[in-house]
Formats: structure tokens, sequence, C-alpha cells
């Protein structure tokens, strides 16, 4: 069974709370809108929270 994904390509602006890694919060965007690519600019601690550029599908390779 293939598994469908979302047409969705774009730029996201998180608010990364305390306490999870930049990769996590990505990945859990990715589970949620059920997209096949998702990438970040910038990581940020885990104690620190803040802005986070997710990138979403096509805009990945910007």
């Amino acid at each position: 069974m293939s598994q469908s994904y979302n047409n969705i390509d774009g730029l996201l602006l998180l608010d990364k709370p305390f306490g999870i890694t930049s990769f996590e919060a990505v990945h859990k965007i990715k589970k949620v809108l059920n997209v096949e690519k998702t990438g970040h600019c910038g990581t940020l601690d885990p104690a620190a929270t803040g802005l986070l550029l997710v990138l979403v599908g096509k805009a990945t390779k910007l």
C-alpha cells in the first residue's frame, strides 16, 4: 500500500517551544501535514525558544 502525500510547498514560521529540538519540531510538522520533504534553516538549542523557519515540499531546495 503506497502512502499519499499532500501537495504543500512553502515556508512555515514556527515559534519553537522550550524543551524540543529543531529536528523534533520539524518531524512533528512533517507528520501532521503528511508531506514527504521538510527542513529547517538553522538549529535552535532545545532550551531555546524562538522563530524556526521550516521549509516544506519543493521549498526545501531553496
